[in-house]
């Protein structure tokens, strides 16, 4: 069920442009970070690092072919909500955006 809803609402992201006409600065940066990997929540962040940690390629993978994280290395984004050690940003893709949980060291 999860995964059918992030479907649908990446969906929804690709389909409805996300164009504002509201001027403001362009604050957005991009992610240099070799293998950088961005999940949709907290906890899907914390297992996929607690993954890299134990060298468990099968579970990473998992999390991402079921939707929970990607690959976001030269995507630009946006700083949502710094924090210590997690960060919440913006990644913006051809077709909209979508909030990511990274570490803070992917996102200086």
């Amino acid at each position: 069920m999860r995964t059918f809803v992030l479907a649908v609402v990446l969906c929804v992201l690709i389909i409805i442009p996300t164009g504002s006409h509201v001027a403001l600065a362009d604050n957005t940066k991009t992610i240099q970070t070799k293998g950088a990997v961005g999940c949709i929540s907290e906890s899907a962040l914390d297992e996929f690092v607690t993954a890299a940690n134990n060298k468990d390629r099968r579970h990473g993978q998992e999390l991402m072919s079921s939707g929970l994280c990607f690959f976001i290395t030269g995507r630009s984004y946006s700083i949502v909500d710094k924090g210590f050690f997690t960060t919440e940003i913006r990644v913006y893709t051809e077709n909209g955006s979508v909030r990511l949980f990274v570490p803070s060291e992917f996102a200086p």
